[in-house]
């Protein structure tokens, strides 16, 4: 249901696929989600922005490497995806790099 996500506070060490990649102030987390399935999420100094979602964890693997790299080429604009059923639409985003100390 549209509540789901409700059942992933806490447990990000479970459901990650990789450890979270820190590159120029811009983080790459893949994760399961309850609400989503496996995804992508960028983060930067403004929130957490889902990017990509797969159908499984092999292609999830493969997707974390693949936004690593785009990370690594100094990526700024993407396409934040929407979720809850269609109720949050997609929506193009700069990213803005955390300082990290």
């Amino acid at each position: 249901g549209i509540l789901d996500f409700l059942n992933d506070v806490g447990n990000y060490e479970s459901r990650k696929v990789a450890d979270i990649i820190w590159i120029n102030g811009i983080g790459i987390s893949t994760a399961y989600t309850s609400d989503e399935g496996f995804e992508t999420a960028l983060l930067d100094s403004k929130g957490i922005h889902p990017v990509e979602r797969y159908l499984g964890e092999k292609e999830a693997i493969k997707g974390h490497k693949k936004w690593i790299a785009k990370v690594k080429k100094g990526i700024k604009k993407v396409t934040m995806l929407g979720g809850f059923g269609g109720l949050v639409f997609n929506k193009q985003i700069t990213l803005i790099p955390r300082i990290i100390n």
